[in-house]
């Protein structure tokens, strides 16, 4: 089965590279779709240079500032390109990301 994680991104480069990190400790072979919605710190600077290598991990980016729900939209077109229409699973931008997504899974 392939899953597709989709997280919208607004200024959080202080945490953004750690939670990926959590996810990639937790799931190891969903593709990941970062979507960095207008940020105007480093967000998507420093995403791009931590994961540039990795095949798992596709960033997008809006140039301004759409919203939350334009950031999910652009990722989920990403994702049913991925996964060819099977399945997606979107996430949240949280702290706590690595316990909600260990819950959703074990369902």
């Amino acid at each position: 089965m392939k899953i597709a994680i989709v997280v919208p991104v607004y200024n959080e480069e202080k945490r953004a590279v750690n939670t990926v990190n959590d996810i990639l400790k937790v799931d190891k072979s969903s593709q990941i779709i970062l979507v960095d919605d207008g940020s105007y710190d480093n967000s998507y600077k420093i995403l791009t240079k931590a994961f540039a290598k990795n095949k798992r991990v596709s960033i997008l980016q809006h140039i301004i500032n759409l919203g939350k729900g334009a950031a999910m939209k652009t990722g989920v077109k990403k994702a049913f390109k991925w996964v060819a229409r099977r399945l997606f699973l979107l996430i949240l931008m949280v702290n706590i990301i690595p316990n909600i997504y260990l819950n959703l899974r074990d369902c």
